[in-house]
């Protein structure tokens, strides 16, 4: 028996509440600018009401998207068609231009928790069932279910207008009910435990995770750098630089006469052994190495001369 077109029960389910969403929503699409213009209003009215509905989904899209992954999918489709009733309940009775307003203001918002709710819910539910092949064939039977009910609703449409503009408004408003109905009672959503991650990545489960951090970073006594230091790839100087206590060990160790410095540093007793050349170290000699720097500019010094004289001195005893 050949299993590539069999259907889970899951995807069963998503074609029949997806159907009768899709009817329920688009039912009235055919006679909506006639409505409008029965309630009065002109046309840069008709376009407002467009543009309240197109900007409200897109200020609500995100925060509606963070309360499915907060709460659950099946949770916010549900919420989704009872809102969407109740807006278009409000439309039948609309008498003017702002009771369309209102109305449709309300049926945005209800249009945002659908949003991507119920697709999420239908391929985490065939993936649970077992079924790895990929949803584009899911996806593409819904096309064919969304342009049926499509062409179906819009000539029925036609003729439920004759009746009264509202009828049509209460005809939808029905089927979002039966769709609620539906869906409560055959969709079935799993809680795994990947879940908490999802909730943790919510708008309200980040802002908690990063106020647990800080409370426990500020119990251990510890803090971190607000700027981590430079990679590697950067140069050693240059990433040492990022790091304030090695920062005068870099500037130091970028010249041969600071590296020359350090290994006297690191030696107490360098500067009173003579080299493997036979000659003196060069800093019982020389002048100070600031010293000399500060001549070059022309600046006037003063370089103490003790240490040679005292060299003077004891090569004159050595020699007597």
């Amino acid at each position: 028996m050949n299993h590539s077109f069999a259907m889970t029960r899951t995807e069963r389910t998503y074609y029949v509440v997806f159907g009768g969403y899709t009817l329920a929503q688009f039912f009235i699409a055919p006679v909506y600018p006639l409505f409008l213009l029965s309630r009065g209003l002109d046309l840069f009215q008709m376009n407002a009401v467009l543009a309240t509905y197109l900007i409200t989904v897109f200020v609500f899209e995100v925060p509606t998207g963070a309360i499915a992954d907060r709460f659950s999918r099946k949770t916010t489709f549900l919420s989704s068609c009872v809102i969407r009733m109740g807006a278009y309940g409000l439309y039948a009775r609309a008498h003017g231009f702002a009771d369309c307003l209102v109305a449709e203001f309300i049926d945005a918002v209800g249009t945002t928790l659908a949003s991507g709710a119920l697709d999420a819910w239908v391929v985490d539910g065939v993936r649970a069932d077992g079924d790895t092949r990929p949803t584009d064939r899911l996806f593409a039977r819904a096309q064919v279910v969304f342009r049926t009910v499509m062409i179906v609703g819009g000539v029925a449409c036609g003729y439920v207008a004759e009746l009264g503009w509202a009828v049509p408004w209460l005809v939808c408003a029905g089927m979002f009910a039966l769709t609620a109905i539906a869906g409560g009672l055959l969709m079935h959503e799993a809680r795994p435990a990947a879940d908490k991650a999802r909730r943790a990545r919510s708008l309200g489960g980040t802002a908690l995770a990063i106020a647990r951090r800080h409370g426990a970073r500020r119990r251990r006594g510890g803090a971190e750098s607000p700027r981590p230091a430079a990679p590697l790839c950067a140069g050693p100087h240059r990433g040492l630089r990022r790091v304030p206590a090695l920062h005068p060990l870099a500037a130091a160790g970028s010249t041969a006469r600071g590296r020359r410095a350090l290994a006297d540093g690191m030696d107490p007793g360098a500067h009173q052994r003579g080299r493997p050349d036979g000659r003196r170290p060069r800093s019982a000699t020389a002048p100070p190495l600031r010293a000399r720097g500060r001549a070059r500019s022309g600046r006037p010094v003063a370089i103490d001369d003790a240490p040679r004289r005292r060299n003077r001195d004891r090569s004159l005893a050595d020699a007597g």
